[in-house]
């Protein structure tokens, strides 16, 4: 497969995916369902509006990718460079961002259940709206995020460092912060 169009255009296989560099890509509303791009340069590949359930990106290269609008079920995102991505509006149950890097990034209207940031380094990301439950997060880094609005519901934080975060009118119900940082945190109307 050597052009673009043949990707886009309907459901590529596991071997059609690994015979062609994917990096900066526009695969815009592509279905890929339990295939790996594990450890793949997919630097500035925009993925929008795709169905990209049970997905494993693991340890992948994904900087300025563009994720808005994109179904995640059961995808991995374990030990990913995210740095940068855009993940606006992005809605997925089971979703693990492990480890991953998404220093930067835009969450912003996320909507994700049931998802792992254990580890994760989110600093400077944006979760303007974004609403997480059943979160595991323990040992998250995400010093300085601008999370106006933000819903956290049934969520495991233990050490996260939330330090310098704008959470203005964020929501957090039944979250265990337990060794949580908040130094110069905003948390007016919270």
């Amino acid at each position: 497969m050597s052009d673009q169009k043949s990707i886009l255009n309907r459901r590529p296989s596991q071997a059609e995916l690994d015979a062609v560099s994917l990096s900066g890509r526009d695969l815009s509303g592509v279905v890929l369902r339990k295939v790996s791009l594990e450890g793949r340069d997919l630097r500035g590949c925009t993925f929008a509006d795709g169905v990209l359930n049970g997905v494993n990106f693991d340890g992948a290269q994904l900087q300025d990718s563009n994720f808005a609008g994109a179904e995640l079920d059961g995808s991995r995102f374990v030990g990913s460079d995210l740095t940068e991505a855009n993940l606006e509006g992005v809605r997925g149950e089971g979703v693990d961002f492990s480890q991953a890097r998404l220093g930067g990034a835009s969450l912003k209207e996320s909507d994700l259940g049931n998802v792992r940031f254990t580890d994760a380094l989110l600093d400077g990301a944006l979760l303007e709206g974004a609403r997480w439950v059943q979160a595991e997060a323990e040992g998250l880094s995400a010093r300085e995020i601008r999370a106006r609005g933000w819903i956290v519901d049934d969520a495991r934080m233990h050490g996260a460092k939330l330090d310098g975060a704008d959470l203005v009118g964020a929501v957090f119900q039944f979250v265990d912060l337990e060794n949580a940082s908040f130094s110069g945190s905003d948390f007016r109307g919270a």
